[in-house]
């Protein structure tokens, strides 16, 4: 009997790759030297009304990521976006979103990066200005790790803790997936977290260190996870609820509002009372 044939693993067009390099090393080049060029220029004028250079310095630190963020949000505006939904790989809205990522990647780049992440008002500009609907308020450590800024959205007074990763794309099967991300209103997702695409995590819910929320699975409102759980795919704990930590909910799986499980695979424990515990 002949051995079958493996099947070939989709795989990123060899084309694309090589434009993105084009783009990002252009991009790079650009924005980062306008970056610099803004920031030269308000030295000199600085420097021409006789500012003592030491005043002068926040105002450099603050103009050359600006400058650098203005071109970066320019072509962010003009390159159009992929929509929520799954795509072939190679097809337009895959280029299109391979395209943004490279923008993305321009605007990491250090040292403006490191300006923007840990500056208040810097971080709500790179945030916004890439389409990214979050509050003033939001709270995110500096080395976050936010693989997409659109359909993003951060609630006023959330907190996204220290190495944790929000994605709202996911390529498989030969397959771009595209789907929004929320952290509510005065939510907090704990330091090493996931949240992947189509994941929401409700008003005043709380993640702690570790939490991996899957494609479309869902936290809601006051609800609490402990330490290292794993919510697959499509399933939920509900509003008020209690999930202990390191345990496991299995692909729509649903924890019913104000109840406390736990366990691999999560079951019942008892009705939640609403103190610690």
């Amino acid at each position: 009997m002949a051995a079958e044939t493996p099947k070939r693993v989709p795989a990123v067009p060899a084309g694309l790759l090589l434009l993105q390099d084009v783009v990002f090393l252009g991009l790079a080049g650009l924005a980062h030297g306008v970056g610099v060029l803004a920031a030269l220029q308000v030295v000199a004028w600085l420097a021409m009304a006789g500012v003592w250079w030491p005043l002068a310095l926040p105002v450099v630190l603050f103009v050359y990521p600006l400058g650098m963020l203005l071109v970066v949000m320019v072509v962010d505006r003009l390159v159009p976006h992929a929509a929520p939904g799954r795509h072939p790989m190679g097809g337009t809205a895959f280029v299109l979103w391979g395209l943004h990522l490279v923008l993305y990647r321009v605007a990491r780049l250090q040292p403006a990066a490191l300006l923007i992440r840990y500056s208040n008002v810097l971080r709500w500009i790179w945030l916004r200005g890439l389409g990214t609907n979050a509050a003033f308020t939001a709270q995110l450590s500096g080395d976050v790790n936010l693989l997409d800024h659109r359909p993003v959205t951060l609630g006023h007074g959330c907190v996204v803790g220290a190495e944790a990763l929000l994605s709202t794309h996911l390529v498989l099967k030969g397959q771009l997936l595209v789907a929004p991300v929320t952290v509510g209103e005065g939510a907090l997702v704990g330091a090493r977290c996931g949240l992947a695409p189509g994941a929401t995590v409700g008003p005043r819910a709380m993640l702690q260190v570790g939490v991996a929320v899957g494609l479309d699975a869902v936290v809601e409102a006051d609800a609490r996870v402990g330490g290292y759980c794993t919510l697959d795919s499509g399933s939920r704990v509900g509003a008020g609820a209690t999930l202990e930590a390191r345990s496991h909910l299995t692909p729509g799986m649903v924890v019913p509002a104000g109840e406390r499980w736990g366990g691999i695979p999560a079951r019942k424990i008892a009705q939640d009372t609403g103190q610690d515990g």
